[in-house]
Protein backbone atom coordinates (compact mmCIF):
# COMPACT_ATOMS: atom_id res chain seq x y z
CA UNK A 1 0.00 0.00 0.00
CA UNK A 2 1.17 3.37 -1.15
CA UNK A 3 0.75 6.81 0.68
CA UNK A 4 -2.38 8.40 1.31
CA UNK A 5 -4.28 11.44 -0.57
CA UNK A 6 -6.02 10.28 -3.88
CA UNK A 7 -7.61 6.76 -2.66
CA UNK A 8 -8.98 4.16 -5.38
CA UNK A 9 -10.98 1.99 -3.64
CA UNK A 10 -12.69 -1.56 -4.80
CA UNK A 11 -15.96 -2.60 -3.05
CA UNK A 12 -17.44 -5.68 -2.92
CA UNK A 13 -20.68 -5.88 -1.57
CA UNK A 14 -22.19 -8.98 0.26
CA UNK A 15 -25.89 -9.37 1.36
CA UNK A 16 -26.41 -11.07 4.51
CA UNK A 17 -30.47 -11.30 5.67
CA UNK A 18 -31.13 -8.26 3.69
CA UNK A 19 -28.45 -6.49 5.46
CA UNK A 20 -25.65 -4.74 3.36
CA UNK A 21 -22.27 -4.45 4.35
CA UNK A 22 -20.00 -3.00 1.75
CA UNK A 23 -16.43 -3.74 2.36
CA UNK A 24 -13.01 -1.60 1.03
CA UNK A 25 -9.42 -2.29 0.01
CA UNK A 26 -7.15 -0.48 -1.05
CA UNK A 27 -5.91 -0.89 -4.22
CA UNK A 28 -3.36 1.55 -4.91
CA UNK A 29 -2.82 5.38 -3.37
CA UNK A 30 -0.69 8.49 -4.43
CA UNK A 31 0.69 11.70 -3.24
CA UNK A 32 2.57 14.45 -3.65
CA UNK A 33 4.31 14.28 -0.25
CA UNK A 34 7.79 13.15 -0.04
CA UNK A 35 8.00 10.52 2.54
CA UNK A 36 10.02 8.00 3.89
CA UNK A 37 9.21 4.24 4.83
CA UNK A 38 7.83 5.63 8.14
CA UNK A 39 5.16 7.92 6.60
CA UNK A 40 7.10 10.15 8.12
CA UNK A 41 7.44 13.58 6.11
CA UNK A 42 10.76 15.31 5.29
CA UNK A 43 11.39 18.56 5.40
CA UNK A 44 12.24 20.54 1.78
CA UNK A 45 13.26 23.19 0.78
CA UNK A 46 10.12 26.25 0.27
CA UNK A 47 8.56 26.82 -3.22
CA UNK A 48 6.14 28.42 -4.74
CA UNK A 49 4.83 32.18 -3.13
CA UNK A 50 4.26 32.40 0.53
CA UNK A 51 0.60 32.79 2.14
CA UNK A 52 -0.89 33.79 5.25
CA UNK A 53 -1.73 30.55 7.36
CA UNK A 54 -4.56 31.75 8.81
CA UNK A 55 -6.29 32.81 5.52
CA UNK A 56 -6.74 29.30 4.97
CA UNK A 57 -7.39 27.62 8.70
CA UNK A 58 -10.72 29.96 8.85
CA UNK A 59 -13.32 31.12 6.42
CA UNK A 60 -12.76 34.48 4.65
CA UNK A 61 -16.21 35.12 6.44
CA UNK A 62 -15.25 35.05 9.87
CA UNK A 63 -16.00 38.16 11.12
CA UNK A 64 -16.54 39.55 14.76
CA UNK A 65 -20.05 39.91 15.91
CA UNK A 66 -20.80 36.75 13.79
CA UNK A 67 -20.72 32.88 14.38
CA UNK A 68 -19.26 31.08 11.35
CA UNK A 69 -21.63 27.84 11.11
CA UNK A 70 -21.39 24.53 9.04
CA UNK A 71 -24.28 22.67 9.97
CA UNK A 72 -23.74 19.92 8.61
CA UNK A 73 -20.30 18.00 9.21
CA UNK A 74 -19.98 13.98 8.04
CA UNK A 75 -17.47 12.04 10.02
CA UNK A 76 -16.94 8.49 8.75
CA UNK A 77 -15.10 5.48 10.12
CA UNK A 78 -13.71 2.16 8.28
CA UNK A 79 -12.94 -0.45 10.89
CA UNK A 80 -10.92 -2.54 11.12
CA UNK A 81 -12.64 -4.94 9.15
CA UNK A 82 -12.24 -2.27 6.00
CA UNK A 83 -15.87 -1.34 6.28
CA UNK A 84 -18.02 1.08 6.66
CA UNK A 85 -20.80 -0.49 8.24
CA UNK A 86 -22.60 2.39 10.15
CA UNK A 87 -24.51 5.51 8.99
CA UNK A 88 -21.73 8.67 9.55
CA UNK A 89 -21.63 11.08 12.64
CA UNK A 90 -23.61 14.32 11.60
CA UNK A 91 -23.05 17.26 13.84
CA UNK A 92 -22.09 21.16 13.48
CA UNK A 93 -18.55 22.90 13.40
CA UNK A 94 -18.88 26.75 14.13
CA UNK A 95 -16.17 29.57 14.77
CA UNK A 96 -16.32 33.01 16.84
CA UNK A 97 -13.57 35.45 16.25
CA UNK A 98 -12.80 38.07 19.19
CA UNK A 99 -10.37 41.64 18.75
CA UNK A 100 -7.84 41.27 21.94
CA UNK A 101 -6.09 44.24 20.66
CA UNK A 102 -2.60 43.04 20.28
CA UNK A 103 -3.94 39.21 19.09
CA UNK A 104 -7.17 37.99 18.13
CA UNK A 105 -8.79 34.55 19.19
CA UNK A 106 -10.88 31.92 16.87
CA UNK A 107 -12.72 29.40 18.85
CA UNK A 108 -13.68 26.77 16.97
CA UNK A 109 -16.53 24.32 18.34
CA UNK A 110 -18.15 20.89 17.67
CA UNK A 111 -21.98 21.18 17.98
CA UNK A 112 -21.95 23.58 21.62
CA UNK A 113 -18.47 21.85 22.98
CA UNK A 114 -15.35 24.05 22.83
CA UNK A 115 -12.69 21.91 20.34
CA UNK A 116 -10.08 24.30 19.82
CA UNK A 117 -8.80 27.57 19.71
CA UNK A 118 -6.63 29.81 18.27
CA UNK A 119 -4.28 33.25 19.37
CA UNK A 120 -3.25 34.85 16.29
CA UNK A 121 -0.38 37.59 16.35
CA UNK A 122 1.24 39.69 14.12
CA UNK A 123 4.46 36.99 13.96
CA UNK A 124 2.42 34.00 14.86
CA UNK A 125 -0.44 31.36 15.82
CA UNK A 126 -0.83 29.80 18.78
CA UNK A 127 -3.26 26.50 18.43
CA UNK A 128 -4.37 25.05 22.11
CA UNK A 129 -5.02 21.58 20.24
CA UNK A 130 -2.81 20.31 22.18
CA UNK A 131 -0.96 20.76 25.44
CA UNK A 132 1.11 22.95 26.23
CA UNK A 133 0.04 25.15 22.70
CA UNK A 134 1.77 24.41 19.16
CA UNK A 135 3.38 27.43 17.84
CA UNK A 136 2.39 27.92 14.25
CA UNK A 137 3.88 30.18 11.70
CA UNK A 138 2.07 33.10 10.42
CA UNK A 139 2.89 32.45 6.61
CA UNK A 140 3.71 29.47 4.75
CA UNK A 141 4.36 27.96 1.28
CA UNK A 142 4.89 24.65 -0.20
CA UNK A 143 7.23 21.93 1.66
CA UNK A 144 7.21 24.28 4.96
CA UNK A 145 6.70 22.60 8.50
CA UNK A 146 3.57 23.63 9.94
CA UNK A 147 4.03 22.15 13.38
CA UNK A 148 5.87 19.34 15.28
CA UNK A 149 5.09 17.83 18.51
CA UNK A 150 6.40 14.98 20.53
CA UNK A 151 3.88 12.67 22.49
CA UNK A 152 5.22 9.30 24.48
CA UNK A 153 8.42 9.18 22.31
CA UNK A 154 6.14 9.36 19.04
CA UNK A 155 7.03 12.33 16.92
CA UNK A 156 4.47 14.04 14.36
CA UNK A 157 5.12 16.07 12.06
CA UNK A 158 3.31 18.26 9.21
CA UNK A 159 4.31 20.10 6.52
CA UNK A 160 2.40 21.77 3.86
CA UNK A 161 2.05 19.70 0.84
CA UNK A 162 0.28 21.97 -2.03
CA UNK A 163 -0.84 24.89 -2.42
CA UNK A 164 -3.64 25.75 -5.44
CA UNK A 165 -6.57 24.60 -7.41
CA UNK A 166 -7.96 21.34 -6.52
CA UNK A 167 -10.81 19.13 -6.80
CA UNK A 168 -11.31 17.33 -4.21
CA UNK A 169 -13.81 14.70 -4.76
CA UNK A 170 -11.07 11.94 -6.04
CA UNK A 171 -9.56 11.86 -2.50
CA UNK A 172 -12.91 10.93 -1.42
CA UNK A 173 -13.33 7.05 -0.71
CA UNK A 174 -15.90 5.96 -2.99
CA UNK A 175 -18.06 4.89 -0.47
CA UNK A 176 -18.08 8.12 0.82
CA UNK A 177 -18.26 9.26 -2.43
CA UNK A 178 -21.64 7.52 -2.87
CA UNK A 179 -23.07 8.11 0.78
CA UNK A 180 -23.17 11.35 0.19
CA UNK A 181 -24.59 11.61 -3.38
CA UNK A 182 -27.21 8.73 -3.12
CA UNK A 183 -28.51 8.98 0.97
CA UNK A 184 -27.39 11.80 2.67
CA UNK A 185 -28.61 14.44 -0.55
CA UNK A 186 -32.39 13.25 0.47
CA UNK A 187 -31.13 14.07 3.75
CA UNK A 188 -29.72 17.76 3.49
CA UNK A 189 -31.29 18.01 -0.05
CA UNK A 190 -28.73 21.25 -1.41
CA UNK A 191 -25.73 18.91 -1.26
CA UNK A 192 -24.02 17.97 -4.46
CA UNK A 193 -20.57 16.75 -5.44
CA UNK A 194 -19.55 19.32 -7.41
CA UNK A 195 -19.09 21.42 -4.51
CA UNK A 196 -15.95 20.00 -3.61
CA UNK A 197 -13.96 21.77 -6.74
CA UNK A 198 -11.98 24.18 -5.16
CA UNK A 199 -9.98 27.67 -6.67
CA UNK A 200 -7.12 27.42 -3.60
CA UNK A 201 -6.76 24.80 -1.47
CA UNK A 202 -3.65 24.44 1.04
CA UNK A 203 -3.28 20.88 1.38
CA UNK A 204 -1.15 20.05 5.08
CA UNK A 205 0.14 16.49 5.52
CA UNK A 206 0.78 15.14 8.66
CA UNK A 207 3.09 12.09 9.34
CA UNK A 208 3.89 9.96 12.84
CA UNK A 209 6.69 8.00 13.30
CA UNK A 210 4.09 5.06 14.10
CA UNK A 211 2.70 5.29 10.77
CA UNK A 212 -0.14 7.73 11.21
CA UNK A 213 -1.23 10.15 8.91
CA UNK A 214 -3.33 12.87 8.24
CA UNK A 215 -4.26 14.57 5.36
CA UNK A 216 -5.85 18.12 6.03
CA UNK A 217 -7.54 20.30 3.24
CA UNK A 218 -8.39 24.00 4.13
CA UNK A 219 -10.03 25.85 1.52
CA UNK A 220 -9.30 29.75 1.82
CA UNK A 221 -13.28 30.50 0.79
CA UNK A 222 -13.98 28.11 3.87
CA UNK A 223 -11.19 27.09 6.31
CA UNK A 224 -10.95 23.30 6.93
CA UNK A 225 -13.21 20.74 4.42
CA UNK A 226 -11.44 17.55 4.35
CA UNK A 227 -9.56 15.61 6.91
CA UNK A 228 -8.51 11.80 6.16
CA UNK A 229 -7.15 10.27 8.54
CA UNK A 230 -5.59 6.88 8.59
CA UNK A 231 -3.36 4.30 10.81
CA UNK A 232 -1.76 2.33 8.57
CA UNK A 233 -0.51 -0.34 10.64
CA UNK A 234 -4.32 -0.96 11.71
CA UNK A 235 -5.95 -0.20 8.41
CA UNK A 236 -8.07 1.77 9.79
CA UNK A 237 -9.72 4.95 8.37
CA UNK A 238 -11.31 7.83 9.36
CA UNK A 239 -12.95 10.88 7.01
CA UNK A 240 -14.31 14.21 7.98
CA UNK A 241 -15.93 16.41 4.97
CA UNK A 242 -17.96 19.21 5.20
CA UNK A 243 -20.79 20.36 3.10
CA UNK A 244 -20.23 23.94 2.44
CA UNK A 245 -23.85 24.58 1.10
CA UNK A 246 -24.69 24.64 4.35
CA UNK A 247 -22.57 27.60 5.90
CA UNK A 248 -24.04 30.18 8.26
CA UNK A 249 -22.69 33.90 9.05
CA UNK A 250 -25.36 34.72 11.50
Amino acid sequence: MKYLAAIIISIVVFTFSGCESIYLEDENTTTDSQLNENYFPDIKKSEGVFVKLADYLFSSDLAEGKTFYFDKVYSYVQNEESKFDEAPEIFQRSFIKVNNGSFTTVTEYKDTKEKNHYDIYSDKIYSYEYNPAIELPISVAKNDKVYEIVENDIVKRCIVNYIGAKDLLPVLPLYVQNDLKNYLKVENGGFLLSQFNFESIMHVYCGTTDRYTTDIYYSNKFGQVLKVEKDIDKDILKVEVVDVESVRND
